[in-house]
Formats: structure tokens, C-alpha cells, sequence
């Protein structure tokens, strides 16, 4: 269409940082955004046709209830891909500290690189339900605390970033996450799948980057 036929939406939210909409089952777009900056809140909405949102339904805020220091000033970034039948998301996380001291290891202070962890869970978009990777329930919004029951990676002092997600040809989750070893600028990706017995990540080492905001991608071709 030509540009002058275009009219201005209606407005969506007062604060929105890094939205994603994503279609799902049944014609429904989903909008996937954070409120309030770093220390915000991960909200899911879903619209019939585009136009009209329903209400915001929060799913994580990691420094909700927080029961120690490193609890309230924590943060999440996000990596998510719907279902292959386009009725839950698969969520991968990882935790941010907002409170920028010195690194213990590396004795830096860079505000950009300070995540840690890895987590996954599946949000069910009809009941808004959410699960770890052995189904067990977990508490909505999702806090720092309360994540531990699906951590799928403890970096300890090693740095990380938030997950790529794909879903694989049965629909498991699968995650590639880059992760420092010993050095800040040397990491290695790694990719995560989930294992053999219920409730276990099997986990590959890949090829080495040199820094944890090294992008990645994964896909399927012609044979899986």
C-alpha cells in the first residue's frame, strides 16, 4: 500500500522494550514484551486480529518477593519459539544482576555482560499455565528464586546471554546459548537439548567466539 494510506494504530502500552509477535494457534497473534526496563517484567498478549490486545498477563519478574540481595536487582532476557502446533512457547532465560560490581573473576565492571544462567520453561497459551522441562508447574510471574526448579545451566562466575530456541521435530525444546571459559573474550557456544532421562539437559560443547554477544541461529533442513 501506498504510504499515505497507512493510519496510525491504536496504542498498545505506555512502555514496551523488545517486543516479538509471533503467530499461533487457532489465527491468534502473540505479543511478547518487557515493561520497565532492566528491572522490568515479561508480559504475553494475545489479539483475535492484530488490532485488539487482551490485557497484559506477566510471566516472569525476577526480582518479585526477592529474598536476598542479588534477588532484588535481578533481571531476565529472553529467547522464545512457539510450538510446532502453535499453542505454547518455548522460553529460554537467562539472568541478569543489575548491580555491576566488580566481576569476582575478571575484576571488569562492563553492565553489558553481566548474565548468568540458563533456564527454560513452556508457557501454554490457552491456560497460561507454565512448566519446567519434566512438566513439573511453576509459580506465575516466574522470580529468580523460583527458577532455580528449571535451571537448565549454573554458569557460576562464567558469563552467558539469553538462549536461541528452536523446537525440534518432536517438538522438544532445544537452546545454543554461548558460555565464557576462563576468559571473557573466550567462549564457546553451547547447545542444549533435552536428554535420555526425564527432567536432564544433554548438553555439546561447539565451535569457540569471542565474546558472549556472539549472535546464532538454529533451523532445520530438508532431512532434520
Amino acid at each position: 500500500d501506498a504510504l499515505d494510506q497507512w493510519q496510525e494504530a491504536p496504542s498498545i502500552a505506555p512502555s514496551i522494550t523488545y517486543p516479538s509477535v509471533w503467530h499461533v494457534s487457532g489465527g491468534r497473534r502473540l505479543l511478547l514484551y518487557r515493561v520497565a526496563g532492566h528491572l522490568g517484567y515479561w508480559v504475553v498478549r494475545l489479539s483475535d486480529d492484530g488490532d485488539i490486545w487482551r490485557p497484559e498477563e506477566t510471566i516472569i519478574d525476577f526480582d518479585r518477593k526477592p529474598r536476598d540481595e542479588a534477588d532484588r536487582w535481578a533481571g531476565s532476557y529472553l529467547g522464545v519459539c512457539p510450538s510446532r502446533d502453535g499453542r505454547s512457547l518455548h522460553i529460554g532465560l537467562t539472568w541478569w544482576d543489575e548491580r555491576h560490581n566488580a566481576h569476582p573473576r575478571y575484576r571488569f565492571r562492563r553492565d553489558l555482560l553481566t548474565r548468568y544462567n540458563l533456564y527454560y520453561l513452556r508457557l501454554d497459551l490457552d491456560t497460561l499455565r507454565m512448566t519446567a522441562l519434566d512438566g513439573a508447574e511453576l509459580p506465575r510471574p516466574l522470580n529468580r528464586s523460583a527458577a532455580r526448579r528449571c535451571l537448565v545451566l549454573e554458569t557460576g562466575d562464567e558469563l552467558t546471554n539469553f538462549p536461541t530456541v528452536a523446537a525440534g521435530p518432536d517438538d522438544e525444546p532445544l537452546l545454543l546459548a554461548p558460555v565464557s571459559e576462563g576468559d571473557p573474550w573466550r567462549c564457546r557456544f553451547r547447545f542444549f537439548r533435552p536428554g535420555p532421562e526425564a527432567a536432564a539437559w544433554s548438553a555439546a560443547a561447539l565451535p569457540q567466539t569471542d565474546n558472549t554477544w556472539s549472535a546464532s541461529r538454529l533451523w532445520f533442513d530438508a532431512d532434520g
